[in-house]
């Protein structure tokens, strides 16, 4: 980026327009009558993928992997009856299609410490965590939710990362970097300006995880779920 003829709007465009094409496919499937019957309707999904998502993590630290799997089993049925049947008492303001990118980011990211990943970040297999990134991102995308779009690229960054996938954890964090610039976030373009530069995970624990909100300093630091200390030795313990 720091090159004289890099545009990061024709970048980004570009790089849009190629994930639109290949995860548009992963939406469409989410939104038949066939997704419908096997993901049952159910109420306020993405607050229960994430409390499951809490709740494994508290086995994990208890010693209970056995359970924190199952867990992270919940989170992802949870999540996807989110993304197939958004529950619009949820999105009251922001709308079900939002909550769909929503569910579909939480489920990819209980799909990453299920280690349910792709070999590769552009491969497309709805059983892995990188289809559900891409879907989320261009759902957010498609409906002007560039902070939420960007949020996700960067999550899924750090989930290649997690894997050791390091040039496509460059990749997604240059499309995050390019996006938050467009949309005048700076605040987390340089956080996720500094993650290239960066090896490992951030040496600050995810507040998520500790269920609680950021506090200034760690908002400064982490920007991110998967991209914490804490969620490193989470993964690793449920390989």
């Amino acid at each position: 980026m720091a090159t004289d003829d890099f545009n990061p709007e024709e970048w980004f465009s570009n790089f849009s327009q190629i994930l639109t094409k290949r995860y548009q496919g992963h939406i469409a499937a989410l939104k038949t009558a066939g997704a419908r019957e096997i993901s049952v309707q159910t109420s306020k999904p993405v607050i229960f993928a994430r409390q499951f998502l809490l709740e494994a993590f508290g086995a994990y630290s208890s010693g209970q992997s056995s359970k924190a799997r199952q867990l992270l089993s919940s989170a992802i049925v949870s999540a996807d009856s989110g993304a197939v049947s958004p529950d619009a008492s949820e999105w009251p303001i922001d709308g079900p299609e939002i909550g769909r990118g929503h569910a579909c980011m939480w489920g990819a990211i209980a799909r990453v410490l299920s280690h349910k990943q792709a070999e590769l970040f552009a491969w497309e297999d709805a059983t892995l965590s990188d289809s559900w990134f891409g879907a989320a991102t261009v759902i957010f995308l498609e409906n002007g939710e560039g902070t939420m779009a960007g949020r996700s690229l960067q999550e899924w960054g750090e989930s290649r990362r997690l894997y050791g996938d390091e040039d496509g954890a460059q990749l997604l964090f240059l499309a995050a970097t390019c996006l938050f610039m467009l949309t005048g976030n700076q605040v987390r373009m340089e956080l996720v300006g500094k993650r290239t530069e960066q090896k490992g995970p951030v040496q600050m624990e995810s507040s998520f995880f500790l269920n609680r909100p950021a506090t200034q300093a760690e908002s400064q630091v982490l920007s991110s779920v998967l991209g914490a200390s804490n969620t490193l030795k989470f993964y690793k313990a449920m390989s």
